[in-house]
């Protein structure tokens, strides 16, 4: 699923590989276009996926909207069995959300 949409200042790009699924997410991640990418991860559990990075890195703008529509699903798929990890650059105002949070053992700062 690629989305990109100017009225949203959001990005997604999801590619698979060998049962792991990236998703990398680019621009501002708020309440005005969450849903967006809660609706791209919701899908997700059904299409035989073991493993997801999150890749936060170019996400310019993170509200407590965006962050919800990252962590609920995310954690919601891990406790199905899933492998998760959301990836978010070491000093970032949004990690040091994340983490505040609580979803900080979902969290790298590793791009591989």
């Amino acid at each position: 699923m690629n989305v990109a949409t100017a009225e949203h200042e959001l990005a997604i790009a999801c590619d698979t590989d060998f049962g792991h699924r990236r998703v990398v997410v680019s621009g501002s991640l708020t309440v005005r276009n969450c849903w967006i990418l809660r609706q791209a991860l919701d899908a997700e559990q059904d299409h035989g996926i073991t493993s997801m990075t999150i890749d936060l890195w170019a996400v310019e703008h993170l509200d407590t909207a965006g962050l919800v529509a990252v962590s609920a699903p995310a954690m919601r798929l891990r406790r199905s069995g899933m492998a998760i990890t959301l990836v978010l650059p070491g000093l970032s105002s949004a990690r040091r959300v994340a983490e505040m949070a609580g979803i900080a053992p979902l969290l790298s700062s590793s791009r591989r």
